[in-house]
């Protein structure tokens, strides 16, 4: 999904992923929100808007609408937040690493690849 967003451009979209226990600096030099890849995986990103998220520093699956703003950066519009276990490790608490940013059916389905592409 990061490697393409604007496929999803317009779109309801669930996601899984690891969110920072606090704000990084945006683009604009301002606070922002985001949700990694993986736990300790900073080298993608996708920036958040909408839901004011009260967690951090855990695991999380996040919905939302994927919109590219004024700046040409993409970012989710959240709509809603599920924490779904601590940082990198999976709901079965067995310590591996468990979060990659994938793109969720939303309706079922199989599970697609990491959005890591």
């Amino acid at each position: 999904m990061l490697s393409n967003p604007a496929k999803y451009d317009g779109q309801t979209i669930t996601v899984q992923g690891s969110l920072p226990q606090a704000a990084v600096t945006g683009p604009d030099g301002q606070p922002a929100t985001v949700i990694y890849p993986a736990a300790g995986d900073t080298s993608q990103r996708l920036y958040l808007s909408g839901l004011k998220l009260d967690f951090g520093g855990c695991d999380a699956k996040l919905t939302g609408v994927m919109k590219q703003g004024a700046n040409g950066i993409w970012t989710l519009d959240v709509t809603s937040a599920e924490q779904t276990g601590p940082s990198g490790v999976s709901g079965d608490q067995t310590g591996k690493p468990g979060s990659e940013l994938r793109h969720l059916p939303l309706h079922g389905g199989p599970r697609p690849d990491p959005l890591r592409n």
